[in-house]
């Protein structure tokens, strides 16, 4: 995180509340938090799949978080799925997260309201504020977009 590369965080916060602080990814923390007190509460071993600005996986293997050799187990949001796929903010070709994550379903729900597809959506002025809130919002009611959509690529 630009700007907290060198700060001590994790000292600081031990010597503030008085007790052991562990720093771990939003994947991570919510496949602690399902394993304490959600749907895979007292799992031995559970994978929690975050989607959001990213995409990601907390993985918990016999009780422990497992994070792997390097460090990047669950880290699947550049996985590439498409190779001729939309670049992604790594700079690959149809990575996961370039195709599925919030940023990307909202861009998808944006070029299909500019392209002038039937969608719940086309009231939404200016089209680039279609966020992923919108896209969800509108498949809740039923919007048929992604159904139309997912017609299309099945023609092809």
């Amino acid at each position: 995180m630009p700007g907290w590369d060198q700060y001590p965080i994790r000292d600081d916060l031990e010597k503030r509340w008085g007790c052991p602080v562990s720093l771990n990814n939003d994947a991570e923390l919510g496949a602690l938090g399902e394993w304490a007190a959600g749907a895979g509460r007292g799992e031995g071993n559970l994978a929690y799949i975050k989607v959001g600005t990213g995409i990601g996986a907390g993985l918990l293997l016999d009780g422990q978080i497992y994070r792997g050799v390097t460090g990047s187990a669950g880290e699947n949001g550049h996985l590439t799925i498409d190779e001729n796929g939309p670049v992604c903010t790594c700079g690959n070709h149809g990575c996961l997260e370039a195709i599925a994550d919030g940023r990307a379903i909202a861009l998808q729900a944006q070029e299909a309201v500019s392209q002038g597809k039937r969608t719940q959506m086309a009231a939404i002025q200016p089209v680039e504020s279609i966020s992923v809130r919108e896209v969800a919002a509108a498949a809740r009611r039923g919007d048929l977009l992604e159904q139309h959509r997912r017609g299309e690529c099945n023609s092809h």
